[in-house]
């Protein structure tokens, strides 16, 4: 009975390190691909008009900072704030002249993530959406 137990307990421990070595690997990949992390509650959104005609009459929302009457601003304009996740934020400018073009752009953590451009005769533009 000795002489036979000696081999089953040697491939017992050899399948017990593959089993290990395994579990080992798909935690380092894990953690390499971010697997734990947790997703984030808090975002920057930023604000971008720009258009040629040199102002634009914008509103935006981001809940806690708003401007829903009209503002009137010079071009190029940018405004950054931080948002939580399920935020409601929204940007309108309209080019004031009634010529050349204009474009808002909202950024989502420094990347684009909402954007519309118009050329006259379409003088108005419209950027929004819920942050994720």
């Amino acid at each position: 009975m000795t002489l036979q137990s000696t081999p089953n307990r040697s491939r017992l421990v050899v399948e017990i390190s593959i089993v290990v070595l395994l579990c080992l690997g798909l935690a380092v990949l894990a953690i390499a691909f971010d697997v734990f992390k947790k997703p984030a509650t808090s975002h920057t959104i930023t604000y971008r008009v720009r258009g040629s005609a040199g102002f634009a009459a914008i509103t935006y929302s981001a809940k806690a900072d708003s401007k829903s009457e009209p503002s009137e601003i010079s071009t190029p304009w940018e405004l950054t704030l931080p948002v939580k996740s399920g935020t409601e934020v929204y940007l309108t400018a309209a080019n004031t002249s009634q010529s050349g073009d204009i474009e808002c752009t909202i950024l989502l953590d420094r990347k684009p993530w909402k954007k519309q451009s118009a050329k006259a005769p379409d003088m108005n533009v419209a950027c929004g959406g819920i942050v994720p």
